[in-house]
């Protein structure tokens, strides 16, 4: 049985690098798009924010209870949210960044509810 506990703790920390691999691989093709405001528009703000707040609920107690394979994991998905939320946002749409940080979430969540009455 401490073998098998091993090799699955083995494994788990070399999860990391395919989580990592999962990250970049989601976040490469919205990179190269981030400025258009179609690519914009398809992110959920919603979503990843509820995404962002239940992964750092998660990362908290990871710390808390000492499993930091799970901390880096949330880390990095918490990061892919954080990303998507600043696309959703139109943070890199031209025309969009003269306006300030707070009325850019706003906007995008009228958006987001206008678009769910759809």
């Amino acid at each position: 049985m401490e073998i098998f506990q091993k090799v699955i703790s083995v494994l788990a920390f070399l999860s990391i690098g395919f989580s990592l691999a999962e990250v970049y691989l989601t976040m490469n093709p919205i990179w190269k798009r981030k400025h258009e405001r179609v690519v914009a528009e398809s992110q959920s703000v919603t979503g990843n924010l509820l995404s962002f707040t239940i992964g750092t609920i998660f990362a908290i107690n990871s710390l808390f209870t000492k499993e930091y394979v799970s901390f880096i994991d949330n880390i990095l998905f918490n990061g892919l949210a954080f990303f998507y939320i600043l696309v959703g946002m139109s943070l890199w749409v031209p025309g969009e960044r003269k306006k300030g940080f707070w009325t850019l979430i706003k906007e995008a969540l009228n958006f987001e509810t206008k678009a769910a009455g759809d």
